[in-house]
C-alpha cells in the first residue's frame, strides 16, 4: 500500500512539472539581416582615427558569435541585396561577404534586386566563385526562367529547416519592378498574393510548424502579404531600408497575427526574434535589436581580413580612401526627409544635386531616390563615405558608378520630369526628385500626373519661361529613363571624367571643409495631412 501511494505521489509530481513544460510550449530564435550592401567595413560615425564605428563584418561576426551561442539552434536569415553599396563591390564584386555569410553558417538569403546589378549571368558567376567550398541557400518563389542564367541550381522557392526540434518553413520573394533591376533574361512574377498563398499552403502541407517570408519587396508590400495571405507567421523585410524597432503585427484573413520586421541597413544592427510555438499556435516570445556599434569588439580575423580588401581596394583607386579626411559634416544628412512639415528635399539630396550642377555649370540639376543608396553620418568624412552615397552603377573603364551628362530640358519636358518625380506615394519612391537650382511645390493628395503647382516652379530665382529651354546635369541613366517615359531630353553630352562620385568629392573637396547640407524647402508638398486608418498595430519603429 505504501509502495502503491508512493507511486501516485511520483506520478503525480511528474505530471506536475511536466505539464508547465508542455504548456510552455516550444520557442525559436531567428537572427535577420537586410540591406548590407557590400559593407564590409565600419562605416560612419567615424572616431578620432576617422575609423567607422558602426557595423562591418567584423563587429557583426561578434554579434552574431554572441547570439549563437546563447541559442546554438537560432536559424541565421538575410533578406537580400548584399552586393552593391560600397567601394568593396567595385573591386571584388561580393565574392567576400558570400563567403562569409558561409562561413557563418547562413541558412538562407532572398535574391534581391541588386543582386542582379551585374546581370543573371554575372550573378552566376559571382556565386559559382563565392560558393566553391560551400553555399548559402538562395530564395525567390516569384523567380523565373532561371535556367537561362545558369541559376536553377543556385536559387529555389523555398526550404524546411529544423530549429531546436520546430520545423521551419521558408519561402523567398523579389521585387517585380524596380526600375533599375537587370534581371533579364530572369522574370520576376508581380502577383506576389498568389505566388505567397501558393508558397504558404505548400510549406504547411510539407510539415512546416512555422512559416517565413523572407522578403525583398518593400514594407507596404509586406503589410498587404500580412493582410492578405493566410499562412504566413513572420515575414522579414527588406528593400526599402526601413528600421522597425518592433514587430508590425497585422491580422491574417483568418484573424491570425502576422508579425512585420526589418531591422534596418548596413550591418548596422541584427534583429533578434524568438517565437513561442504550442500546439499550432505561433507567438512572440520576445524582439530586439542587437546594436552593431562602437561598444561592440571587432572580431580580430575578420578585421584583418578586411584591412587586406582594404588595401586591394586603395591600390585600385589611390591611397587614402578610408584613411583621408576630406571635410566634416555639422550633423547627419539623411536620404530622405524627416518630420511632418511640408519640405520634401532632403540634406543628402541637395548635396548631391548641388554637386551635379556646379559639375556640370548647368541651370539645374536632378537625381532621384532611388540612384542615392544611403545619407551622411556626422563628424569626419573619407572619400569612401562619398562613394556609399551614390555607389550605384559600374564604369568598366573606371570602376566607378555612373557618369554625369549635361543636357537641356524645355519647360514642358521640365514640368514632365516633375510630374513623374513626384507620381509615386512620396519621397522613399525610387523617382522621387532631388534637385539643385530648381524649386517646387506638388499637392500629394491630387491625382497622379496633375499635383505640381506651375505657378510655384522656380529655376534659379527666375518663374519658370514656359517657352524657355534649361541645362540640366543629371547621370546618364535618368537621362535615358526619361527619354524612355517620352520626355524629350534634348543636347546630351558627357560631362568628361566626371562621375556622381568625383562630382560629389570634388564638392566636398571645395566647401572648405565643412559640410552644412539641409532641408530649405526646394521641394514641398503642399497638401493637407490626412490621417489614415490603420490595418496593423503600429511598433515604436514604423513611420508614421
Amino acid at each position: 500500500m505504501k509502495r502503491l501511494a508512493r507511486f501516485a505521489l511520483t506520478l503525480c509530481v511528474g505530471i506536475a512539472f511536466t505539464l508547465p513544460l508542455h504548456a510552455a510550449g516550444r520557442t525559436v530564435t531567428i537572427l535577420h539581416l537586410t540591406d548590407t550592401h557590400s559593407h564590409l567595413d565600419a562605416t560612419g560615425p567615424r572616431d578620432a582615427s576617422l575609423s567607422g564605428t558602426v557595423g562591418g563584418l567584423a563587429k557583426a561576426t561578434t554579434v552574431l558569435g554572441r547570439a549563437r551561442a546563447k541559442d546554438p539552434s537560432a536559424l541565421l536569415l538575410h533578406s537580400g541585396d548584399v552586393l552593391q553599396g560600397d567601394l568593396f563591390f567595385n573591386v571584388y564584386f561580393g565574392v567576400p561577404e558570400l563567403k562569409w555569410m558561409v562561413s557563418m553558417g547562413f541558412d538562407a538569403m532572398t535574391v534581391g534586386n541588386h543582386e542582379f546589378d551585374p546581370g543573371p549571368f554575372g550573378l552566376a558567376g559571382i556565386l559559382a566563385t563565392a560558393f566553391d567550398e560551400g553555399t548559402v541557400p538562395l530564395l525567390s518563389a516569384n523567380a523565373g526562367n532561371l535556367t537561362v542564367a545558369g541559376l536553377d541550381s543556385l536559387v529555389r522557392p523555398s526550404l524546411l529547416e529544423d530549429a531546436g526540434g520546430v520545423k521551419v518553413g521558408v519561402f523567398g520573394l523579389t521585387v517585380p519592378d524596380d526600375p533599375l533591376c537587370m534581371a533579364d533574361p530572369v522574370t520576376l512574377d508581380p502577383d506576389l498574393v498568389s505566388v505567397a498563398r501558393a508558397q504558404a499552403a505548400e510549406l504547411r502541407a510539407a510539415g512546416a510548424e512555422v512559416v517565413v517570408l523572407l522578403s525583398h519587396v518593400g514594407l507596404a508590400r509586406d503589410l498587404a502579404l500580412a493582410e492578405s495571405v493566410d499562412g504566413i507567421d513572420v515575414i522579414f523585410g527588406g528593400h526599402d531600408h526601413v528600421l522597425l524597432e518592433e514587430p508590425a503585427v497585422v491580422r491574417s484573413p483568418s484573424g491570425r497575427d502576422v508579425l512585420v520586421l526589418q531591422p534596418g541597413p548596413h550591418l548596422a544592427h541584427v534583429g533578434r526574434l524568438v517565437l513561442k510555438v504550442d500546439r499550432g499556435i505561433v507567438s512572440l516570445a520576445g524582439y530586439e535589436l542587437l546594436p552593431v556599434d562602437g561598444d561592440v569588439p571587432a572580431e580580430p580575423s575578420v578585421a584583418a581580413m578586411v584591412e587586406e580588401l582594404k588595401a586591394g581596394i586603395e591600390g585600385s583607386y589611390g591611397d587614402g580612401l578610408f584613411s583621408r579626411e576630406v571635410g566634416a559634416a555639422r550633423r547627419d544628412l539623411p536620404m530622405l526627409p524627416r518630420g511632418t512639415g511640408p519640405f520634401r528635399d532632403a540634406p543628402a539630396g541637395n548635396l548631391v544635386a548641388d554637386a551635379f550642377r556646379a559639375a556640370g555649370a548647368t541651370d539645374a540639376a536632378f537625381t532621384s531616390t532611388g540612384f542615392l543608396s544611403e545619407g551622411i553620418s556626422r563628424g569626419p568624412l573619407v572619400p569612401a563615405d562619398l562613394f556609399r552615397v551614390v555607389s550605384y552603377g559600374f564604369d568598366e573603364a573606371t570602376g566607378f558608378g555612373f557618369r554625369l551628362v549635361r543636357c537641356r530640358l524645355s519647360a514642358e519636358a521640365l514640368v514632365s520630369t516633375l510630374e513623374i518625380g513626384v507620381s509615386g506615394p512620396g519621397p522613399e519612391d525610387a523617382f522621387f526628385p532631388h534637385v539643385s537650382g530648381l524649386r517646387f511645390d506638388y499637392d500629394s493628395s491630387r491625382p497622379p500626373f496633375d499635383r505640381v503647382d506651375l505657378a510655384s516652379i522656380r529655376v534659379g530665382d527666375a518663374p519658370l519661361d514656359p517657352d524657355g529651354r534649361y541645362t540640366f546635369t543629371m547621370n546618364e541613366v535618368v537621362a535615358f529613363f526619361l527619354g524612355s517615359l517620352d520626355v524629350f531630353v534634348e543636347d546630351v553630352e558627357p560631362l568628361g571624367d566626371a562621375f556622381e562620385y568625383t562630382a560629389l568629392l570634388g564638392h566636398v573637396e571645395g566647401m572648405g571643409g565643412v559640410v552644412d547640407a539641409r532641408s530649405e524647402g526646394r521641394i514641398r508638398d503642399v497638401a493637407r495631412p490626412r490621417v489614415t486608418p490603420g490595418r496593423y498595430r503600429r511598433g515604436a519603429g514604423i513611420p508614421r
